[in-house]
């Protein structure tokens, strides 16, 4: 598994919760312990909660916290272009990070899946 801890670096401690955005091989069960994500995307909640704001309302309170392969739909609020000045240095990074990480996952769309898993 590859961790991609570019975002951890915006956590206020290391106690910080975070969400994940993971590449999995379809077809094979993640469950942690004996198999884990190809690679894995980590992002502070707190920063989440600003910049996956859509994306949540959409999947809903009690799916956030479990797991949800993304569709096009999900890709399309997690990608969408946002008006740049409105927003923090952080929260551009973010998302800057989060469309690179998907998009690398699409290149692989044939043999793997894009998920998102809450805390």
């Amino acid at each position: 598994m590859v961790e991609h801890e570019q975002l951890l670096k915006f956590a206020k401690d290391d106690d910080d919760v975070c969400v994940m955005l993971y590449i999995a091989k379809v077809g094979v069960s993640i469950d942690w312990k004996n198999y884990s994500p190809d690679e894995v995307l980590y992002i502070p909640e707190e920063i989440f909660d600003s910049v996956g704001r859509d994306f949540i309302g959409k999947i809903g309170g009690e799916q956030y916290y479990g797991k949800t392969t993304l569709d096009n739909e999900h890709i399309e609020l997690l990608c969408s272009e946002r008006e740049s000045s409105k927003y923090s240095d952080k929260y551009l990074n973010t998302l800057t990070e989060i469309r690179k990480f998907i998009d690398y996952g699409l290149r692989f769309k044939d043999s793997h899946y894009l998920a998102f898993e809450g805390p």
